[in-house]
């Protein structure tokens, strides 16, 4: 037998209630439950998988955006070239990660500013808007081979192009 609530006529069904709980048929499983000016939790085989709060949803499990069946906690897909896109509060700084089908995959900004790179919360490498990369310290270097055997930089008094293996070759080609 089907049990149904049939609301067919043109008027919205309204269903009232400051703590609503949506069960599975034999009562051993929550599916939805809402509580008035609190949360909302929807379940999948009764474990919780969605919650609202004051401070927005919570995702428990991996969450696909154009996408079946994710595989990371997080994954996004478009139609062609995926875009996930991140905004300033005023919108006036727009930072992409984009990847190109069959192609790249690109990291930058979609407005005229600067990308810069931190880590531990350290300001450690710029790519300004005219294209050139900095190293705004005196401490950096940039270091290249796979032994990083060639070092260029500066220790706020001097400049330093270093090799450590090898020929240093400088060469015109003109």
């Amino acid at each position: 037998a089907v049990s149904y609530i049939d609301c067919t006529n043109t008027s919205p069904l309204h269903i009232q209630s400051d703590d609503l709980r949506i069960r599975k048929q034999d009562g051993s499983e929550e599916m939805i439950t809402a509580v008035a000016n609190g949360t909302v939790r929807l379940f999948y085989d009764g474990s919780e998988k969605l919650t609202t709060a004051d401070y927005g949803i919570k995702v428990t499990g991996k969450l696909g955006v154009g996408v079946a069946s994710p595989t990371a906690e997080l994954e996004v897909q478009g139609a062609n070239h995926t875009n996930l896109r991140v905004l300033s509060g005023n919108s006036d700084n727009i930072g992409f990660f984009q990847a190109v089908q069959s192609a790249d995959l690109r990291i930058g900004t979609s407005t005229n500013t600067p990308v810069k790179l931190f880590v531990n919360g350290v300001d450690r490498v710029h790519l300004d808007t005219s294209g050139n990369l900095n190293i705004p310290n005196d401490s950096g270097k940039f270091q290249a081979g796979a032994s990083q055997d060639l070092k260029i930089y500066h220790d706020g008094n001097h400049s330093y192009v270093e090799n450590t293996t090898g020929l240093l070759i400088l060469q015109d080609t003109s």
